[in-house]
């Protein structure tokens, strides 16, 4: 009789939806790292080739702008964004629709539950993560929007292409105590995101529980930035990077993947922040869980949310966040990604500290929370 490790290793080579709570349950012990080595079961599209033409990818993310506004959790703020009031809001959402389920998968210091959201019944799995750091929520907003979004349009063909293809977990919040308190670490002054090998915390053991369960292929970690400027001294708004599995920062295939699927994700913001995208640091940190991921064979894209002028909570930011992470999951689900212009990642310019920020032009820690009045909506420049 084959043990339920055996059983567990056979679903997840599987990576059927059923298999998704086996895969989430217990993820509370600490997790030695498990390297993907099986390939990426693409089921390529025909013609996916010609859906990587970066004019299609524009116009798809302009469109997609507008489904993020209508699909907007209304009572989700940044301004008033808490652990209780994001499961108030999504939990809800989530719990009620069918072939979306809610999984915990640990406890913070405080004792707040950690949730995994999964959707989609596919071979490829792909795992995405938001406010590791407690300061940082526009992508858990972000995230909330795109589950009800999933959820609210089953017939829809792209939501459609996504079930029957991919195996989707989404852990908005890692953070909540964190969250709580607006600040980046933890409740024990841990930054979590300099957790992935020793897992001291247990917010570093739920996600690294996650990876050795679901053994994803690829991953989105998922962050705001300080105000940064690019070297055309234009604000920041999106930063984007393919981490490096080791310090000499060389190519394997987990990297060139993660590298296309940042090109296409270049290409669609430019369209929508006016070209303020720009890579984010690449030098290599074997403690952080974007590069521990790279280095366990998930293909790993990291995303930090800069700042936009006069959208200081970052509303119009939150719009593109749900562009970029549909359009990813689209290019990953019909194989297009793999046709992308790898220079549209190679050619991303740097970007550097802004010291003279005027008011407004960013946001920065948050320092109060559920007061003033609602964010004003910022529409497609």
């Amino acid at each position: 009789m084959r043990s339920r490790e055996s059983a567990q290793k056979a679903a997840r080579v599987r990576g059927c939806a059923a298999a998704v709570p086996i895969l989430l349950a217990a993820c509370s012990a600490s997790q030695p790292p498990v390297v993907i080595r099986e390939p990426v079961p693409f089921v390529a599209e025909t013609g996916a080739d010609e859906d990587w033409s970066a004019d299609r990818v524009r116009d798809r993310a302009r469109r997609l702008v507008h489904q993020a506004e209508r699909h907007r959790v209304e009572e989700l703020d940044r301004r008033s964004l808490t652990h209780r009031s994001l499961w108030e809001h999504l939990g809800p959402v989530v719990d009620s629709a069918a072939g979306t389920t809610r999984m915990e998968i640990g406890r913070s210091v405080e004792g707040r539950t950690l949730y995994a959201v999964d959707f989609g019944h596919g071979p490829v799995r792909v795992v995405l993560w938001s406010q590791m750091h407690g300061d940082e929520p526009t992508a858990t907003l972000a995230l909330a929007d795109l589950i009800r979004y999933v959820v609210e349009n089953a017939d829809d063909p792209l939501v459609a292409r996504l079930h029957e293809r991919l195996t989707v977990v989404a852990i908005p919040m890692l953070n909540p105590d964190g969250a709580q308190r607006g600040r980046r670490e933890n409740a024990r002054g841990i930054d979590v995101n300099r957790d992935a090998r020793r897992q001291v915390t247990p917010e570093a053991r739920a996600l690294a529980g996650v990876h050795a369960r679901l053994s994803p292929h690829f991953g989105f970690n998922l962050h705001d930035q300080a105000p940064r400027v690019g070297e055309d001294g234009r604000s920041v708004a999106i930063s984007l990077l393919a981490p490096p599995h080791e310090p000499n920062r060389s190519d394997m295939p987990t990297r060139t993947r993660a590298k296309l699927l940042a090109a296409v994700m270049r290409v669609a913001a430019d369209s929508l922040v006016d070209g303020r995208v720009t890579r984010y640091d690449d030098a290599f940190n074997g403690q952080a869980f974007g590069d521990a991921m790279q280095s366990w064979g998930t293909s790993t894209v990291l995303v930090e949310t800069g700042s936009w002028e006069g959208d200081a909570d970052k509303e119009y930011l939150r719009q593109v966040n749900f562009v970029l992470l549909l359009v990813a999951l689209d290019a990953i689900a019909t194989g297009s990604f793999e046709h992308a212009d790898v220079h549209e990642y190679d050619s991303l310019p740097g970007n550097r500290a802004n010291n003279g920020t005027k008011p407004g032009a960013g946001a920065g820690p948050l320092a109060v929370r559920g007061t003033g009045p609602a964010p004003a909506r910022t529409r497609v420049p």
